[in-house]
């Protein structure tokens, strides 16, 4: 990951050093990739730096968003969400924003996204497997 993260859209927020949220993004890699031709050797890697360095990127995904649970209803989604996105349109390229995964029991973060003005692009969905057989299948609760 580390030669695809851009300091611009990962943010992570900090009380007193310890860290309370976090927002990862990345750019959407498949815009560099798709060049490759399904090969990544060394001329493929080396086509991947100068794709990544001269072709402009203009879809970031979005894979992770929290606050820890003590900092939770207190705005800091809120300030992440409005103090990234000022900091995106400054400092960016980036155009579309790709919401990679909500889990259909987490309705706060539907409703953040329902909020931004998003579209639905796909939903996705996560299956449970219980190698047990006799343990009793249980739903993620509502959080």
């Amino acid at each position: 990951m580390k030669p695809i993260i851009n300091d611009h859209i990962s943010w992570f927020v900090y009380e007193n050093e310890k860290p309370i949220a976090m927002w990862m993004n990345i750019p959407d890699v498949n815009q560099w990739i798709r060049y490759l031709n399904g090969k990544f050797g060394c001329i493929e890697k080396l086509k991947f730096l100068w794709y990544k360095t001269f072709k402009k990127n203009e879809k970031m995904v979005g894979l992770v968003f929290g606050v820890i649970p003590e900092w939770q209803r207190k705005g800091i989604d809120g300030y992440m969400i409005w103090e990234g996105t000022q900091h995106l349109r400054k400092h960016t390229d980036f155009k579309v924003t790709e919401l990679q995964w909500i889990g259909d029991f987490n309705p706060k973060m539907i409703k953040i996204a329902e909020t931004l003005d998003t579209t639905v692009t796909r939903k996705l969905i996560t299956y449970r497997y219980l190698f047990d057989r006799n343990k009793p299948f249980e739903r993620h609760p509502i959080l």
